[in-house]
């Protein structure tokens, strides 16, 4: 699963699709409000770390699961 959000000054962007998600290669698409929800609950998380810079324009979060056999 891969995740990309933008975000610009201000805010989140919805200009142009702000969030990409991906499953296996495979675009997902999602709704505005869906895309909101992503990106509203993804920043929440980031922005609580203490690492992350307050004006990080471009975030990207791959999830690669191990499949039990």
């Amino acid at each position: 699963m891969k995740i990309v959000a933008e975000r610009l000054e201000g805010g989140v962007s919805m200009k142009k699709t702000p969030i990409i998600l991906e499953v296996d290669g495979e675009s997902i698409p999602m709704n505005p409000f869906v895309q909101k929800i992503f990106i509203n609950t993804i920043l929440g998380m980031v922005r609580s770390l203490d690492k992350v810079k307050e004006n990080a324009q471009r975030f990207q979060i791959t999830i690669q699961r191990e499949v039990k056999g």
